[in-house]
């Protein structure tokens, strides 16, 4: 053990360093040194780490150690892929380096006689000692950094299953422990060999799946760009986008998927509106936006499209402008002559309705009136804690989301508001689902020319 000890200690220490930079990077990238909410959360001395100018590169999404200068020339060699083989392979030696050392080791000759081992496991507390303190520690920094992200930890069948199977490696040790007719009937199992098969199982099942996951995230956020293009063509084509929302119901994910959909309906509503604004006259742009807040009230909830007529007017985008400003005029008109018989105390211009009727018959970085209750819908039903359709999105995209839509001024809510939200909904269902999906729709065969039409909308 003298060997293998150091072995596993190498392999802990390179998990729980991965979770750590991971955590280190999460508390830059969220910008929540001065809430008093996380300060519990955190230890001071990484708000302190954050703080320093070494640690505000709060844009990258790179992981580095940045107590190891960047100028060493094998600094190139550490990264996250090298970093997990490295570790895994360690694990792998440490597994084989116990079932040897159990074996063939004299401390651990079974006694006929009562069924026991020679020697207790004694030489072998440094190695449990070290697999469940790491487990701890990492465990709590795993949590920390799902808490901040504000993730839902949902627990699949296949975890359940895996779980079950740790419990029962954990009572087959207990048998082999405590049942001599285990040991005369299986004398070539010993249970510190079932004992640290349970250890190791446990390690790389709550640690080093979660390591797993997070590096291959990093790996694919750096080439996010160049493959985000074939999800999006997947999300486009109503053949794909419909197997592939199946497969996201079966993944328990499929809150996503709807999030986005209503957000690029949301989009696409509001551009259509900018254009009908420049191309129908004013009663129509008035029709039009009465109808649409009846039906968004009355439907509270359901998708509602409101249609209006095809007719163009020769004038196009001067008529809204032409009109407004000759009414305005003929009021001035009046007014110079003293003729105020027509005139009521509405017909004067107030400031503030003419902001009102200028922002919202220009082509603005604000969400037209008509459309608030469809963003407050969306936030009702994807963005609130506890709603029916609660996405995974960071903390940071929660409060100012939340801020803008339930304190700030509804008239004045940015087009962007969900894109944040959005992108991150997207990286998730790339990183987790997508790839999956591929490879479950290559055995199906479901598309033979499934690469070919990516490929080509790529190259388009």
């Amino acid at each position: 053990m003298s060997i293998g000890v150091p072995l596993v200690f190498l392999g802990v220490v390179g998990k729980a360093l991965l979770l750590n930079v991971e955590y280190i990077n999460t508390i830059k990238k969220e910008k929540i040194n001065g809430m008093d909410k996380y300060n519990e959360l955190f230890l001071k001395s990484d708000l302190e780490r954050v703080n320093s100018d070494s640690l505000r590169d709060n844009n990258s999404t790179k992981m580095s150690v940045s107590s190891i200068p960047k100028s060493f020339s094998f600094m190139k060699y550490i990264t996250p892929r090298n970093i997990l083989i490295v570790t895994y392979t360690v694990d792998a030696i440490c597994i084989i380096y116990s079932i040897i050392a159990q074996n063939y080791s004299d401390f651990y000759k079974i006694n006929h006689e009562y069924g026991y081992c020679n020697n207790g496991t004694w030489e072998f507390i440094p190695l449990y000692v070290i697999f469940y303190v790491s487990t701890i520690v990492s465990s709590i920094i795993y949590v920390r950094i799902l808490y901040l992200k504000n993730r839902k930890v949902k627990v699949s069948k296949k975890m359940i299953i895996y779980i079950l199977i740790g419990f029962f490696i954990f009572i087959l040790y207990l048998g082999f422990s405590y049942s001599p007719t285990l040991h005369f009937k299986f004398f070539f199992i010993t249970r510190e060999i079932i004992f640290s098969i349970f250890v190791i199982y446990v390690h790389i099942l709550f640690i080093g799946g979660p390591v797993y996951r997070m590096l291959n995230m990093v790996y694919l956020q750096e080439n996010l760009n160049k493959s985000m293009n074939s999800l999006k063509f997947v999300l486009d084509n109503p053949e794909l986008c419909s197997e592939f929302s199946k497969y996201c119901t079966v993944e328990l994910c499929i809150e996503n998927l709807i999030f986005h959909k209503k957000i690029t309906k949301l989009k696409k509503e509001m551009e259509e509106y900018e254009q009908l604004k420049l191309t129908r006259s004013t009663k129509e742009i008035e029709d039009f936006k009465k109808l649409k807040l009846s039906l968004s009230r009355k439907g509270s909830g359901k998708d509602v499209n409101v249609n209006i007529s095809p007719r163009i007017h020769e004038e196009s985008g001067l008529e809204v402008i032409y009109e407004y400003y000759n009414d305005f005029y003929k009021k001035s008109d009046k007014f110079l002559n003293d003729d105020f018989n027509e005139i009521s105390q509405n017909n004067y211009l107030n400031d503030i309705d003419e902001i009102k009727s200028y922002r919202n018959n220009i082509n603005s970085n604000y969400i037209p009136l008509i459309f608030i209750p469809d963003v407050k819908e969306i936030y009702k039903k994807f963005i609130a804690h506890d709603s029916i359709f609660e996405i995974n999105i960071s903390n940071s995209i929660y409060q100012k989301i939340s801020n803008e839509v339930n304190n700030g001024d509804e008239e004045y809510i940015l087009k962007n508001i969900f894109d944040e939200a959005d992108n991150e909904v997207l990286n998730i269902l790339y990183t987790n689902i997508y790839g999956k999906f591929i490879k479950a729709q290559k055995n199906k065969k479901t598309f033979d020319d499934f690469e070919l039409m990516i490929n080509q909308s790529s190259e388009e």
